[in-house]
């Protein structure tokens, strides 16, 4: 039977079992290597991170999941874990920063001195924003008590990182300003707290000077540094001119000069007076500079605000949003512009009372970010069978989101039938059930979450999209199986499956992808084939990886 593009599955439900097959009984799942398990937690999250108490009470308890960093930390691939890390946070791959931060603060307070070595010298990079660096102290310190006997973690190896992450910006320090004054505390940290911990030791006269103001405020900063003789005379009155624009906008009461203080000093919301954030037009001047995270958080408030209402805001908004570099440079992750967009078409917050009307053309243009936020390539002109499981299982949440497996699922389903054009989508849960709704290009997610949702529920069955195919002769290159992995086969492992419509269409590269929708430590995919894959869903690489993998680079 020739493979279809684009239309929908005309067969009915593959209940035939193959009971005199060999293979009965055989195993259906495998557990996943360390590094892929490590993969899975970072990009998918667990249950929990740590359970952080206040900075004064006692030792927090650890989530066990994360024991797999210690091990690989034992087994003499602590560098590599840190590596791993690394490329996490500069590919933006993780939704949510806490996963990558513990494991971070893991390595460092191993006990290997190339683990500990290595994360310390990660910390600028993966720190990018003081947020993350309070939190990293965070860890350290709660990972510490739980030691025996008890400690801190503030050794010389922490206080130097900690004063690099700072003096980093001796060349251009008015990024360094804002970063202490917009972000001024988080995790119950502050930069005060840092800085006498690490014993900084400021390289010039503008970091000293931030760190003086942060200390004593401006006018000691001002009466310690504004005077002949010092070098750099031009970073350091740049420093001065900011901080003190910071200073007058705390306590500006006039919208005029509020807004005329934030186009000559670029300032953020968070250096305003509350009052200020109500105005439309203070809104409006800073939208130019406003930093994507910050803009997919305030949507609403801007709609409120009737600013989205003004056309030049509104392309604004929308040129931003569609900026697929600004996206990657930013480190947003596809989840998050799920989520906000979930949010926003909600008409109100989960928390506080801000009520407001979804702006259409807002809703579509997050929409296209969501999928433009996965790596765009060229399309592998292979012939996919996707297989979405829609047991019950996969009503669980997404760990840390709103987000349910099966909206995960149907999420992935439909990016990856963006980058492919010949595609065919079945569902399975202990049966094999057509999907035709995904062929309709003017279906929307919901609409295809609420379809998946009415097919009724039944234990799950990997191996049926591989049988069905097998039993109807369909030319396959490539099986794309969006799972969580609870497979509860009765006849036929998925694997087993797979090698027997190999051997029938005579395939024998016929590959297998198997898209983890939780972060547990099984997989269908037998890790001895080169022909099958393991990856985890809503990695924003999916795309390029699966290409990578069907066109041979991995093998």
């Amino acid at each position: 039977m020739p493979f279809r593009r684009h239309r929908s599955l005309d067969s009915d439900e593959d209940s035939d079992p193959d009971i005199s097959d060999p293979g009965e009984g055989e195993q259906a799942k495998f557990p996943v290597s360390d590094s892929t398990k490590l993969t899975r937690l970072l990009i998918l999250g667990g249950t929990h991170v740590i359970h952080l108490q206040p900075r004064s009470s006692g030792p927090p308890q650890a989530d066990s999941g994360w024991s797999v960093v210690d091990k690989m930390i034992q087994d003499g691939r602590g560098e590599e874990v840190v590596e791993v890390l690394k490329d996490m946070s500069v590919r933006g791959r993780t939704s949510r920063q806490e996963g990558l931060i513990f494991a971070l603060a893991m390595c460092i307070r191993s006990q290997d001195s190339k683990t500990k070595r290595a994360g310390y010298d990660a910390i600028s990079g993966i720190c990018s924003i003081p947020t993350t660096l309070f939190l990293l102290v965070s860890y350290v310190e709660a990972i510490g008590k739980m030691r025996q006997p008890p400690s801190t973690g503030w050794g010389r190896g922490l206080r130097r990182a900690v004063s690099i992450w700072y003096n980093r910006h001796d060349h251009d320090p008015v990024p360094l300003a804002m970063h202490v004054t917009k972000y001024a505390s988080r995790h119950k940290w502050s930069h005060r707290d840092l800085f006498r911990l690490s014993h900084i030791k400021p390289v010039n006269a503008a970091v000293g000077f931030i760190v003086r103001y942060v200390l004593k405020g401006l006018d000691e900063a001002e009466r310690f540094y504004l005077e002949d003789g010092y070098l750099d005379r031009e970073n350091l009155e740049k420093v001065h001119r900011y901080l003190k624009g910071v200073e007058e906008a705390k306590m500006c009461e006039d919208e005029k000069m509020t807004i005329k203080l934030i186009q000559e000093h670029r300032l953020v919301r968070e250096h305003l007076r509350t009052e200020m954030l109500n105005s439309a037009e203070v809104w409006r001047v800073m939208l130019p500079d406003m930093p994507l995270t910050a803009m997919l958080r305030n949507l609403a408030k801007m709609t409120t605000l009737g600013l989205l209402n003004d056309v030049t805001s509104l392309n604004m908004v929308k040129t931003k949003l569609l900026n697929v570099e600004a996206m990657k440079m930013a480190r947003v992750h596809p989840l998050k512009i799920l989520i906000a967009h979930r949010t926003y078409a909600r008409g109100k917050g989960e928390k506080g009372k801000l009520v407001w009307n979804p702006h259409p053309v807002i809703l579509d243009t997050l929409d296209k970010a969501f999928y433009q936020s996965f790596s765009m390539v060229q399309p592998t002109g292979k012939k996919f069978l996707i297989g979405l499981d829609i047991s019950s299982s996969m009503g669980s949440a997404i760990p840390n989101s709103s987000i349910s497996c099966r909206e995960a699922a149907a999420c992935m389903c439909m990016v990856t039938m963006k980058t492919e054009e010949c595609c065919e989508v079945v569902g399975f849960h202990d049966k094999l059930i057509p999907l035709p709704e995904f062929m309709d290009k003017d279906k929307t997610l919901d609409d295809l979450v609420v379809y998946t949702q009415n097919l009724g529920f039944g234990a799950t069955d990997c191996s049926k999209p591989m049988t069905h195919a097998r039993k109807k002769g369909k030319d396959v290159d490539v099986f794309v199986i969006l799972t969580d992995c609870e497979t509860n086969f009765h006849m036929v492992s998925p694997w087993r499956a797979l090698q027997r419509y190999r051997d029938k269409m005579n395939k024998p590269t016929a590959k297998l992808v198997v898209v983890a929708m939780t972060a547990d430590s099984f997989s269908i995919a037998r890790p001895d084939d080169v022909h099958m894959l393991d990856v985890a869903g809503f990695d924003p690489d999916l795309p390029e990886v699966i290409r990578d993998f069907l066109i041979g680079d991995f093998e």
